[in-house]
């Protein structure tokens, strides 16, 4: 799940796609769209939508964190994720 995803994780990630590394420009680049798709979660309500808007903003966190980034991920209703054993 995101909330176990290190930055580490991210760079291998990252060269896993293609890129010969983790550039400050691609990680900058990262960070502008994970903002843009947070700053979208209040509007994921009703009931198209709010069950995404809730996985969104429980799965943003780890991808906020690992990425080392200072943004607020709106709270949403409590959301239950199996981690499997």
């Amino acid at each position: 799940m995101a909330d176990e995803i290190t930055t580490d994780d991210l760079t291998r990630f990252i060269v896993a796609l293609g890129f010969p590394r983790a550039t400050p420009g691609l990680l900058k680049r990262l960070r502008v769209r994970v903002a843009a798709v947070v700053a979208k979660i209040p509007e994921m309500g009703g009931p198209g939508r709010k069950r995404i808007g809730d996985a969104i903003a429980e799965q943003a966190g780890g991808l906020v964190h690992a990425l080392k980034m200072d943004i607020e991920i709106p709270e949403r209703d409590a959301m239950v994720i199996n981690h499997p054993l």
